[in-house]
């Protein structure tokens, strides 16, 4: 019976104040308003990479080439200004080679699809060459700076 008697308290509390809750109401509203209205200018992008492993003659060292693959799912164009290869604590494993020629940037318009490649010598990618996930991310630097992390979504196997 004690709920009951809850219940009915709020019940004559939000009577008695109803310009409290119709401010509250309000800011609710406009909060999910401009949550709803940034979604068609919302940039995102999806990517995998594909390694393939050279040994270097002479040595018992091998080098990595890496093929990274990325998709703009966003609705809006992403310009990037560089794709890098960092482990999971930030550390810049190396990046790689996107053959601007005169341009600043490459776009990357909605729906679109984009690939580059690097050669990489961290023993990271010899010893979990296998699954990659959880060791190394994908950071893609647009023009004005945002940068955009891609991780545990490569292929294992």
């Amino acid at each position: 019976m004690n709920i009951f008697k809850l219940f009915n308290e709020v019940i004559q509390w939000c009577d008695g104040n109803v310009g409290f809750l119709n401010v509250i109401l309000s800011i609710c509203t406009l909060t999910l308003t401009i949550t709803i209205a940034k979604i068609p200018y919302k940039k995102k992008i999806v990517g995998s990479l594909d390694v393939t492993l050279e040994k270097i003659e002479n040595e018992t060292s091998y080098k990595s080439i890496i093929k990274v693959y990325l998709t703009n799912v966003g609705r809006v164009p992403v310009y990037i200004k560089s794709v890098d290869i960092i482990d999971w604590k930030g550390k810049n494993l190396g990046s790689c080679d996107m053959n601007l020629r005169y341009s600043q940037c490459k776009e990357l318009g909605a729906s679109k699809s984009y690939s580059c490649q690097g050669i990489f010598s961290d023993p990271v990618f010899v010893k979990h060459a296998i699954n990659l996930n959880g060791y190394v991310k994908i950071r893609v630097t647009d023009i004005s700076g945002k940068k955009y992390y891609i991780s545990r979504t490569f292929p294992v196997g």
